[in-house]
């Protein structure tokens, strides 16, 4: 049998303490190394949001602290994640089993409201102050120490180590992990798992080339011979934008209201996380969730249309149902610019307040038209 090397002599195993590397497409800081005896603690620098693991999680009570226990199941992201990478699990740890959340002492905490200190804080305080990539509306990162049983601590973009946030609020879920370095390489600042990707290469081909995220490296794509390459800030915009229209698609179903691209991106990732483990319903209580209750009601407007010339008038009326006055504002402003379409006009008047607009012809003709709430 093959004797394994000293990781202090392969560098290829080695890891530095402090450092941040690219894993299973996420940040990681290794906080915790012991290259001699393969293993190591690395702690992301933030993977998803939402509520407290401990008050989501049925197998929890929110009641008691949950550092240190698995909450790999959290959602879509993080199952996903621990799939990929429950091969290279330190299994012998006595603290911290799957994905898990460190307890306020592993940040540092010194007071309630004071910065903390180490590697640990460090790499939750990145994932405060980058949590709006992770679609978390709040910036700090939650940390598996809970408080009275309504709370519970976490760090902050500022890099205070505090309490308050009630468990049902949004945070940066960024879990750690304990890494069995035998089973792991190391190429410059990415954590390669032994055989992912490469496995397959030709036996003659003795130095295959590296798996690299394309996050950190971007990609090629290859059309008709030619090779273009993305760089990761193209990827992460066609991502972005994939997100953007699937959330669109989503709403689409339910209302013809507009909304924000965030809200959007936010929908797509909340569908995503509930369709792992919900029911039918997952992408209506997703828009719910982003975008509030009522998103999709509508309310019944009349649009009324009435002409007057040489001192006769007709109207017409018909009901069109509106998710708001805007909208209902809007539908007239069009039907004005329909009215003046080919049509020569001698002057336009907009009441926004009536949700009326008045067109004047050169013929005399007057056109009003408005809208009014049923």
């Amino acid at each position: 049998m093959k004797k394994l090397k000293s990781n202090t002599e392969d560098k290829s195993l080695v890891l530095e303490s402090g450092k941040t590397y690219k894993f299973a497409g996420y940040s990681w800081t290794a906080c915790e190394v012991n290259n001699d005896r393969h293993v190591a603690v690395i702690q992301s620098c933030g993977v998803t949001h939402g509520a407290w693991p401990g008050f989501k999680m049925t197998e929890f009570d929110s009641k008691y602290s949950i550092d240190g226990y698995d909450i790999s199941a959290y959602d879509v992201k993080t199952k996903k994640l621990y799939d990929a990478i429950k091969d290279v699990e330190d299994k012998s740890a006595f603290y911290g089993k799957g994905l898990y959340l460190v307890s306020k002492e592993k940040a540092g905490f010194t007071r309630c409201g004071e910065p903390g200190s180490g590697n640990y804080w460090k790499a939750l305080k990145a994932a405060a102050e980058n949590a709006s990539s992770f679609g978390s509306p709040s910036y700090y990162a939650w940390l598996g120490t809970g408080y009275g049983g309504s709370s519970a601590w976490c760090v902050g973009s500022d890099g205070n180590v505090c309490i308050g946030n009630v468990q049902s609020y949004d945070l940066v879920v960024a879990p750690a992990f304990n890494l069995d370095l035998s089973k792991v390489e190391v190429a410059g600042d990415e954590i390669i798992i032994k055989g992912s990707d490469n496995n397959d290469q030709p036996e003659n081909q003795s130095n295959p080339i590296p798996y690299r995220s394309i996050w950190e490296y971007g990609m090629d794509l290859t059309r008709d011979g030619e090779t273009f390459h993305l760089d990761p800030e193209m990827v992460s915009e066609i991502y972005s934008a994939m997100k953007e229209d699937n959330g669109r698609n989503y709403v689409a179903t339910f209302t013809s209201r507009k909304f924000t691209r965030e809200q959007y991106i936010a929908v797509c990732d909340e569908v995503e996380n509930r369709l792992a483990d919900d029911s039918g319903d997952a992408k209506y209580r997703a828009c719910e969730h982003v975008l509030g209750e009522g998103f999709d009601k509508t309310e019944t407007w009349i649009i009324k249309t009435m002409f007057t010339a040489n001192h006769e008038s007709r109207t017409v009326e018909h009901p069109e149902k509106f998710s708001s006055e805007q909208e209902a504002w809007n539908k007239v402003k069009s039907l004005a610019l329909a009215d003046q379409d080919g049509n020569e006009v001698m002057e336009v008047k907009y009441d926004q307040d009536a949700c009326q607009v008045t067109v004047i012809h050169t013929n005399k003709t007057v056109c009003w038209i408005s809208a009014e709430k049923k």
